[in-house]
């Protein structure tokens, strides 16, 4: 404890230095006006009338030009006590951190700390949601799950954001031998969250206040979208569960012709973002569908934020042939049709070549980092070790390492 106090207790004193010297600035400017308007008056020159129109146009004269000084030392000394009182708070919460994160000092410096992070807003699905968030809320609380609203996005969303082991044993519980057996709790609560506050948009909003969520989760959209996919063979298929039974290959897809309400919150939040992430997830399913969405593409290109796409380790069974990391920036430029990336994050660490083969028995393939095609793109290509195993033997990207490369590109 002693060395930490010791290396932060200059800076301390320099903000007690700026606060002190801020209080005198502004006293000397105060003091400098009063001054000016109400100078020591002599009451015999009020008796000549043109006297006391001579001493009104000096008075004028000599408070313009002392008046501006002094009304520039006034709000220079506001602004220096301001900036000293919330740094200097800071700088001491900073020192008084303790390492138990159950004690009070603690925790409101965790939460001072996290809501001065970027402002980050995450286009992504349940395949990729849970490892974005769970890499970023350790950095910013300010983030934004922007998700199209299916019950496995909600559920996945909710257990990432509210961070708990038990609130994910919660959700994912499955009811036996009672009169709910084969219901998913989850699914349930998000059913009866939507029936109780009357839409999707408010019920996520609720559950982020009941479970204090690290940040905020909004639907893309305010009613209902159905996807239609188009295989190589020219087939239309309406759901993602055909394409994998029937062994089927994706060319494009589309939204349905049913119209659908795109959420406005969702489209300010984007524009206001300091960094808008798009995946990872489900490519065909989820990233490319939310591109579709009226709006969205024009909100992202809008936003003054860094606009990042996270390539997927791997692709469905149901995804083209041989795919690259050019060829997914490009279909993904192709859907949005506005330049919505400037960087795209690839995978180089090596995948052990059991996982590849238990991978490609499903047909499922690692996407290839094509270097020279990618020098032809206007994108930027970072390239980090970010896989992670889990005991099931899935590849998985690894939070703690995706959280750290994304702040490092955001705070660049």
């Amino acid at each position: 404890m002693k060395p930490k106090w010791y290396n932060s207790k200059a800076i301390i004193r320099v903000w007690a230095l700026l606060i002190l010297l801020s209080v005198i600035i502004f006293f000397a400017g105060l003091q400098g006006m009063l001054g000016s308007l109400f100078p020591p008056m002599d009451f015999l020159r009020f008796i000549s009338a043109n006297r006391l129109s001579a001493f009104v146009r000096a008075i004028i004269i000599y408070t313009s030009k002392r008046v501006t000084i002094d009304l520039l030392l006034v709000g220079l000394g506001i602004w220096g006590m301001y900036v000293a009182v919330k740094r200097g708070l800071y700088s001491v919460l900073t020192v008084l951190k303790p390492s138990n994160r159950n004690d009070i000092v603690g925790n409101v410096y965790e939460k001072i700390r996290l809501t001065r992070g970027p402002k980050i807003a995450v286009l992504s699905d349940a395949a990729g949601i849970t490892a974005i968030l769970n890499g970023l809320k350790k950095y910013t609380s300010n983030i934004d799950a922007l998700i199209l609203p299916t019950d496995n996005n909600i559920r996945s969303t909710l257990t990432a954001l509210a961070g708990t082991k038990s609130l994910n044993k919660l959700f994912g519980y499955r009811f036996e031998k009672t009169g709910l057996e084969g219901f998913n709790f989850g699914d349930l609560y998000i059913k009866a969250m939507k029936d109780v506050t009357g839409d999707i948009s408010s019920a996520l909003k609720e559950s982020a206040n009941v479970f204090s969520l690290a940040g905020g989760i909004y639907p893309l959209v305010l009613s209902p979208i159905k996807t239609e996919f188009k295989t190589t063979a020219g087939r239309r298929v309406l759901a993602e569960e055909t394409l994998i039974k029937e062994d089927l290959k994706v060319s494009s897809v589309r939204l349905g012709s049913a119209p659908c309400k795109v959420n406005e919150k969702a489209l300010a939040i984007i524009k206001q973002a300091d960094a808008v992430i798009i995946g990872p997830g489900s490519f065909y399913a989820s990233i490319l569908p939310s591109l579709l969405i009226k709006g969205v593409p024009e909100a992202i290109f809008a936003s003054r934020g860094l606009k990042i796409f996270i390539v997927n380790l791997m692709t469905k069974k149901y995804e083209p042939a041989k795919p690259t990391v050019s060829g997914q920036i490009r279909t993904l430029l192709e859907y949005a049709g506005e330049p919505v990336l400037d960087v795209a994050v690839v995978n180089t660490s090596a995948v052990p070549e059991d996982i590849l083969v238990r991978y490609r028995k499903y047909h499922s393939e690692s996407i290839v980092i094509d270097e020279e095609k990618l020098l032809d793109l206007e994108v930027i290509v970072s390239r980090r070790n970010m896989i992670k195993i889990t005991e099931d033997g899935s590849l998985r990207h690894d939070p703690q390492s995706l959280g750290r490369a994304l702040i490092k590109i955001i705070s660049i």
